[in-house]
Formats: structure tokens, sequence, C-alpha cells
């Protein structure tokens, strides 16, 4: 009896566990559907790495400022200004594809290419603090 009431339990504690993570999948699915919630993702994780990576230059004793900031700070400007002027052309380029060339994007993904950069850019500057060690 007691292994009927173990073999029930641990059917329904699967059955439920299986329901609510099929919910998470699909509700997961459904928000990242959402530019808006992908550019969200895009900046959180940009910074997080831009301030890591201004964090970890500081700890080196670094006091010029990082290259990476003004290189992220260019490629967020240059693929912003593409994003504006393939907007501007009105035509969506036919490749659309995950691994197409950067000069085959439309223009949402160019946005988030320029807002990633940007979120690493702030990381960066917000990260770094330019005391020498000693």
């Amino acid at each position: 009896m007691e292994l009927i009431v173990e073999l029930v339990f641990q059917f329904l504690f699967e059955v439920v566990g299986e329901i609510l993570l099929e919910a998470g999948y699909h509700g997961t699915a459904r928000a990242l559907r959402s530019r808006l919630v992908r550019f969200a993702l895009l900046s959180a994780a940009g910074l997080g790495a831009g301030l890591w990576w201004g964090i970890r230059l500081s700890e080196a004793g670094r006091v010029q400022v990082p290259r990476a900031l003004w290189v992220s700070l260019v490629l967020a400007g240059v693929f912003a200004l593409a994003a504006l002027w393939r907007w501007r052309r009105g035509r969506r380029p036919a490749d659309d594809a995950v691994l197409s060339p950067p000069w085959r994007w439309p223009a949402y993904r160019l946005v988030g290419f320029a807002v990633l950069n940007a979120a690493v850019a702030a990381g960066i500057g917000l990260g770094f603090d330019p005391q020498p060690l000693g």
C-alpha cells in the first residue's frame, strides 16, 4: 500500500512539474517574441559584461581609458546609423536568417546590435575607476 501511495505522489509531482515547466517554456517563448524584451535582455547582458570588464581593468591598475569603451561607442553609433539608413530606405533585406552577414540584417537587428554596444560602453564607463595601484 505504501508503494502505491508513493507511486501516485511521484506521478502527480512529475505531471504537475511537467505542466509548470511547459507553461514556463511557452511563457518565455512568448515574452522573447517581443523585440522590446529582447532589447532589454541585450542591454542587461551588455551592461553586466561592460561593468565586469571595467572593474577588471580597474583592479589590474589600468589608468588609461579602455579602448573597448571607444570601440563599443563607435560600433553603437555606426550600427545605429546603419539601422536608420535601412529603415529610411523602407525595403527589407532579402536575407533575415540568423547567420546572415550584418550588411543583410533588417533594421531591428542593427538596432539591437547598437543597443548592445551602447550598454557595454555604459558598463565599462560605470565599472572603470582609473586609480593607479600603489
